[in-house]
């Protein structure tokens, strides 16, 4: 039988076509772009979990030791050894809001989302002081606990921002935030005026700044919740607000009752950063046969770690400008996943 030996060879020695050549081509592409940002991911996640582990070892043998000291070591300082031997890397550049932040390994004590790292020396936690990767699920950075959920501890352990200070927070998420106005330096049997600071947590934009506080009760009007309530027009028509400190990127439930004077009264609920335009999330019209409940979720942008919670007088059935909108249990709760 004859062999063509020199066409077996031809095809054994051939190599691949430019068609085969662009096929695995493509095929490494694919790939380079699906798993490069998990691979990123991934070695970013490792640099916190690095630094965690470090940390965890110095708590452990604070305990063995029986150390009096309840703090882990000071990152915030200008100690580059310090940040050396903790791995603390930078994290990358990025813009944000219209503002560029360089690369940077900075250490804060407070989240601002302008870069480096948020450490909780007390605690050890740290997270990456980005825009939602502190808190919350980022692309790049995640926070170290999992999967960005936000905890009981994370709300309980919030601190004071400028000139607003942090209120508690009960264990099923709620701010205790004075919702019924219970907080009073004195007893009210039918109605009372007090100065704004005289009511926790309570401000106004009434010229004279003053809250009219109502008795439960009184002209027949009970209260929804406790022992108080109050007429939103007090001398004149105004707003009632609250500054709440908040994380970025969580949910809040907000629920206040409402209720008309000698009518049909309209006010409305407005949410935003105190220094832009507030958002109005529902506006309420209520007779006055009964009260009315009203809640809305709202998202905390990036970057906003106040929220204002503003009640804002529309309209009264009453041709005085100091009658009308009844306010009652003002809660803003967050939700826990």
């Amino acid at each position: 039988m004859y062999i063509n030996n020199h066409s077996n060879t031809y095809k054994k020695n051939r190599g691949f076509t430019m068609i085969e050549l662009l096929v695995v081509i493509g095929i490494i592409g694919l790939l380079a772009t699906t798993l490069a940002p998990k691979l990123m991911k991934s070695i970013s996640k490792g640099k916190v979990a690095k630094i965690q582990h470090k940390l965890g070892l110095i708590r452990s043998k604070l305990s063995i030791s029986g150390s009096l000291s309840d703090e882990f070591p000071d990152l915030s300082g200008a100690d580059d050894n310090l940040l050396y031997q903790f791995d603390v890397h930078p994290t990358e550049a990025f813009s944000a809001n219209g503002s560029f932040h360089g690369e940077t390994d900075k250490i804060v004590g407070l989240r601002d989302n302008t870069g480096g790292w948020f450490y909780n020396r007390t605690t050890g936690e740290i997270y990456a002081n980005l825009p939602n990767g502190a808190y919350t699920h980022d692309e790049v950075y995640e926070i170290w606990k999992g999967e960005g959920s936000i905890t009981l501890e994370d709300l309980q352990n919030l601190e004071d921002v400028g000139g607003v200070k942090a209120m508690a927070v009960d264990s099923d998420g709620y701010y205790i935030n004075n919702p019924s106005f219970e907080t009073l330096p004195r007893s009210v049997s039918t109605w009372s005026l007090f100065n704004e600071d005289q009511i926790e947590h309570w401000q106004t934009t009434a010229t004279d700044k003053k809250i009219e506080v109502w008795k439960d009760g009184f002209l027949g009007v009970n209260a929804v919740e406790g022992d108080y309530f109050l007429e939103l027009n007090a001398n004149q028509v105004a707003s009632l607000y609250q500054d709440v400190v908040t994380i970025p990127g969580t949910t809040l439930v907000w629920t206040v009752s409402h209720r008309g004077r000698t009518g049909t009264d309209t006010a409305s609920l407005s949410v935003g950063g105190p220094g832009g335009d507030l958002e109005t999330q529902e506006t309420m019209t209520t007779g006055n046969d009964g009260w009315v409940t009203y809640t809305k979720e709202y998202i905390v942008p990036e970057g906003q770690t106040v929220t204002r919670f503003s009640l804002d007088s529309i309209d009264s059935a009453s041709s005085s400008l100091s009658v009308g909108n009844l306010i009652d249990n003002f809660t803003v709760k967050v939700k826990l996943d």
